[in-house]
């Protein structure tokens, strides 16, 4: 069963989230698992922040912490059995924050662990998607205008990529048995 988020649920969110002051606590968690022996832990503090997290198949884990600040946002999507996914999107410094996340991962066995710290005016994103069976991504970027997007289809792909400072963009594909290591730091 794939889920996706539509723009008008986005849009939904995000004047949910922009209509509000600034101190109220807007949350919104969907969690939704169909296989057995499944776990999801969703965390958040601090206002504007949604989780929806989707998992299909069996013995998948999905854990997901935001402390954020008028920043957040994840979309986990997991259709396969067995599949580990770590998020954490930390937030401001001294405020102005913009986590975003969409990961998916849709056959077995596949591991994704993304830290997005962020610093006062960043806009951190990250954009996923595994495809195939044994798939690694280790994520990390920490403050300004980060964005990721890596895409490894089919499988036993790894990957790590760390990102530290300002206006940085990566953009991966990878087909299958491919690996890669990209640091950046400024």
């Amino acid at each position: 069963m794939k889920h996706s988020v539509s723009t008008a649920a986005l849009a939904a969110c995000a004047s949910l989230c922009l209509a509000q002051p600034a101190w109220a606590d807007n949350s919104l968690i969907t969690v939704e698992q169909i296989g057995g022996a499944s776990t999801a832990t969703v965390t958040q503090n601090g206002p504007a922040k949604v989780a929806l997290v989707y998992q299909n198949g069996g013995g998948n884990q999905a854990t997901v912490s935001q402390t954020t600040f008028s920043g957040g946002y994840v979309d986990l999507d997991t259709t396969g059995n067995g599949n580990v996914a770590h998020v954490t999107q930390a937030g401001e410094l001294f405020a102005v924050s913009s986590n975003t996340a969409t990961l998916t991962q849709s056959g077995d066995h596949n591991t994704l662990d993304l830290v997005q710290d962020a610093w006062a005016g960043s806009l951190n994103s990250v954009t996923v998607h595994q495809s195939g069976n044994d798939n690694f991504a280790n994520l990390r970027q920490t403050g300004a205008d980060n964005d990721l997007a890596l895409t490894q289809d089919y499988g036993t792909n790894w990957a790590e990529i760390t990102q530290t400072g300002i206006n940085q963009s990566i953009a991966v594909t990878q087909a299958g048995g491919a690996s890669v290591t990209i640091s950046q730091t400024q």
